[in-house]
């Protein structure tokens, strides 16, 4: 039988469609085939939308998408930035500076499935429990205070105990938390958030799952003071963009009136080595300022 596996001249290999890959960190280390996606963190961070929905249907890239973005922001992927060299975001000295930077939050309701409230619950609480866990580290933090490590604690201590209220509350905790020892607001991103609502509407625990779900979600995005909104520094980011742009506009519409400047002298005056120099310097300067105002 025949290899399949194909190789390029340097017995280099080609690169390989990783089909259900949906880690950005490993498809990239294993030189998988990859579609350039990345100028979507460049449009997230633009819009400055508090909370952003992301509705696509199924095997559309989005976990991968949530994937890109975790390994691009959070600060556990700092000095990771060998994961966007040679892709779009990566020409970018600005987004070069603030890749892995932020605290980000990251879990996914994916496998949050069960056949009655109380255990879908329970499934919600140990994924919180888990990001608890992999910030335990806050413990030896300086910046928190006596009484946020005794909560901090309860929360890993408490799992199976944990009440409603405190688990509604405990991602909004956290990012406090977050915020007080790095000094930054927090990035969340919460993946298949609708798997539990699903569920709940199979199995008949619609109303009790939305409850619970509607008050989490209240507590974690909508009045989360600590969650990444009107950054100071994205306000400034904005800024420099809008300025990009005006410039790239100006010289663009300059280059236009020279070429328009020159063909009217071709037409009425009839100097033909003027106008000839102009419409081409007219044409180089659009083009570099059209091109200019999206780079």
């Amino acid at each position: 039988m025949k290899s399949t596996k194909r190789w390029k001249v340097g017995r280099t290999m080609q690169k390989q469609v990783g089909i259900g890959k949906q880690d950005f960190a490993a498809l990239r280390e294993s030189q998988c085939f990859y579609i350039d996606k990345t100028d979507f963190i460049r449009q997230w961070w633009n819009y400055r939308d508090d909370v952003t929905l992301i509705t696509r249907p199924r095997r559309f890239g989005k976990t991968l998408n949530m994937s890109m973005l975790n390994c691009f922001f959070s600060n556990k992927y700092a000095d990771r930035g060998d994961l966007f060299e040679g892709i779009d975001i990566w020409k970018d000295s600005g987004y070069r500076q603030i890749q892995g930077t932020y605290p980000v939050l990251y879990l996914s309701f994916a496998s949050v499935k069960a056949d009655n409230v109380s255990d879908a619950k329970k499934q919600v609480k140990s994924r919180i429990v888990s990001l608890y866990q992999d910030f335990e580290y806050l413990l030896e933090n300086e910046k928190l205070m006596e009484s946020e490590k005794m909560a901090y604690r309860h929360i890993l201590t408490e799992m199976a105990e944990m009440d409603d209220v405190t688990a509604c509350d405990s991602l909004n905790y956290l990012c406090r938390y977050l915020e007080h020892a790095y000094e930054k607001k927090v990035i969340i991103l919460l993946d298949e958030y609708d798997t539990p609502m699903q569920e709940a509407n199979v199995y008949g625990y619609w109303e009790e799952m939305t409850s619970f779900l509607r008050n989490l979600f209240h507590a974690t995005f909508k009045t989360n003071k600590y969650c990444i909104d009107g950054l100071p520094n994205r306000k400034l980011w904005r800024k420099s963009i809008m300025k990009k742009i005006m410039f790239g506009n100006s010289l663009m519409l300059l280059g236009i009136a020279i070429m328009i400047l020159a063909g009217l002298e071709l037409i009425y005056i009839g100097i033909m080595w003027a106008s000839f120099l102009l419409i081409p310097v007219g044409f180089i300067m659009a083009v570099i300022g059209f091109f200019s105002k999206d780079s």
